[in-house]
Protein backbone atom coordinates (compact mmCIF):
# COMPACT_ATOMS: atom_id res chain seq x y z
CA UNK A 1 0.00 0.00 0.00
CA UNK A 2 1.33 3.50 -0.61
CA UNK A 3 1.77 6.18 1.85
CA UNK A 4 -0.74 8.23 -0.27
CA UNK A 5 -3.46 5.77 0.22
CA UNK A 6 -3.03 5.54 3.93
CA UNK A 7 -4.80 7.42 6.78
CA UNK A 8 -3.24 10.02 8.58
CA UNK A 9 -3.04 9.14 12.18
CA UNK A 10 -2.80 11.99 14.84
CA UNK A 11 0.91 11.61 15.12
CA UNK A 12 1.11 12.61 11.21
CA UNK A 13 -1.01 14.93 11.20
CA UNK A 14 0.78 18.43 10.70
CA UNK A 15 -1.65 20.45 12.77
CA UNK A 16 -1.74 20.36 16.47
CA UNK A 17 -5.16 19.91 18.28
CA UNK A 18 -5.27 23.54 19.20
CA UNK A 19 -5.85 24.77 15.80
CA UNK A 20 -9.37 22.72 15.67
CA UNK A 21 -10.10 24.32 18.93
CA UNK A 22 -8.98 27.86 18.12
CA UNK A 23 -11.04 27.78 15.01
CA UNK A 24 -14.04 26.67 16.62
CA UNK A 25 -13.66 29.20 19.73
CA UNK A 26 -13.52 31.49 16.65
CA UNK A 27 -16.29 30.92 15.01
CA UNK A 28 -18.32 30.64 18.21
CA UNK A 29 -17.25 34.26 19.15
CA UNK A 30 -17.72 35.65 15.66
CA UNK A 31 -21.24 34.58 15.00
CA UNK A 32 -22.06 35.38 19.02
CA UNK A 33 -20.97 39.35 17.99
CA UNK A 34 -23.27 39.35 14.85
CA UNK A 35 -26.23 38.40 16.72
CA UNK A 36 -25.55 40.04 19.49
CA UNK A 37 -25.32 43.71 17.14
CA UNK A 38 -27.94 42.38 14.62
CA UNK A 39 -30.10 42.41 18.22
CA UNK A 40 -28.81 45.82 19.14
CA UNK A 41 -29.47 47.26 15.44
CA UNK A 42 -33.07 46.26 15.77
CA UNK A 43 -33.77 47.73 19.32
CA UNK A 44 -32.05 50.82 18.42
CA UNK A 45 -34.03 51.20 15.41
CA UNK A 46 -35.45 54.62 15.01
CA UNK A 47 -39.29 55.19 15.39
CA UNK A 48 -41.47 55.03 12.48
CA UNK A 49 -43.86 58.12 12.62
CA UNK A 50 -47.63 57.48 12.29
CA UNK A 51 -47.36 60.58 9.85
CA UNK A 52 -45.32 63.12 8.19
CA UNK A 53 -46.72 66.55 8.04
CA UNK A 54 -45.26 69.62 5.95
CA UNK A 55 -45.11 73.18 7.02
CA UNK A 56 -48.43 73.87 6.73
CA UNK A 57 -50.33 70.90 7.66
CA UNK A 58 -50.55 68.77 4.71
CA UNK A 59 -49.41 65.03 5.02
CA UNK A 60 -46.92 64.04 2.99
CA UNK A 61 -46.80 60.40 3.87
CA UNK A 62 -47.56 57.62 6.52
CA UNK A 63 -45.85 55.13 8.47
CA UNK A 64 -48.06 52.48 6.48
CA UNK A 65 -45.94 54.51 3.16
CA UNK A 66 -42.85 54.04 4.96
CA UNK A 67 -43.43 50.39 6.03
CA UNK A 68 -44.23 49.32 2.51
CA UNK A 69 -41.02 51.28 1.08
CA UNK A 70 -39.24 48.97 3.70
CA UNK A 71 -40.91 45.98 2.26
CA UNK A 72 -39.75 46.42 -1.01
CA UNK A 73 -36.21 45.60 0.66
CA UNK A 74 -37.23 42.47 1.69
CA UNK A 75 -38.49 40.58 -1.30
Amino acid sequence: MSIAAQPLTSVDSALSPWWLRTVLIVMVLGFAGLIVITSLAYRNAPPIPAQVLDAQGICLFTGDDISQGQAIFLK
